[in-house]
């Protein structure tokens, strides 16, 4: 015989919510404890989509453009995504993105690469690119609804004396946070 226990309650709980509320204070308290801009987004095909934002409360700070998917560019939170999928799956996604067919080979090379550090140390990271100026930090969540992910992002300037206290905080928010949404962490990329 069996019983049901707490997996079933957690189980239930997780496929009714909803993942922003669910992650809002936990990346509101990263934004407030570093001051900086935290952001979730997911991919939309070949965009970027902005979820939520918290706006680190500095006079110098980044502010991104918020329900409106963003051109495609590869950013951090991009990378942080495509880690999560094998190489072929980036392949094909990259065979369909909205880019001239000779620079493809280009981008799937550049972004394979690139790919290999996250999927490495769990994080991707940009400075002053695509946009400079801009620094961000970014890394994946596996959700009952898909993947998501997290990012950080300050202006350049600040990021060579906060980057490794804002990389060990992102892990500790996305292991936070993977336990309440999803099923496992085994996934994570």
């Amino acid at each position: 015989s069996f019983r049901i226990g707490p997996a079933l309650s957690q189980m239930l709980y997780q496929t009714q919510a909803d993942v922003v509320s669910v992650l809002r204070p936990h990346l509101e308290r990263l934004s407030l404890q570093h001051r900086e801009t935290v952001c979730l987004s997911r991919l939309n095909g070949w965009q970027i989509e902005v979820l939520e934002q918290f706006v680190g409360e500095q006079p110098l700070r980044i502010v991104v453009p918020m329900g409106m998917p963003v051109p495609f560019i590869i950013c951090a939170d991009v990378k942080a995504l495509l880690a999560r999928m094998d190489d072929e799956q980036i392949e094909a996604w990259t065979d369909g993105a909205p880019q001239p067919k000779a620079s493809k080979s280009k981008l799937r090379k550049k972004l394979l690469e690139s790919i290999a550090q996250v999927r490495q140390c769990g994080i991707a990271c940009d400075f002053n690119d695509p946009f400079d100026g801009v620094a961000s930090i970014a890394c994946a969540i596996g959700t009952f609804r898909g993947a998501y992910a997290i990012s950080l992002l300050l202006p350049s300037s600040r990021m060579p004396q906060k980057q490794d206290t804002l990389i060990a905080a992102l892990k500790e928010t996305r292991d936070a946070v993977e336990r309440l949404v999803s099923l496992s962490t085994s996934e994570r990329g």
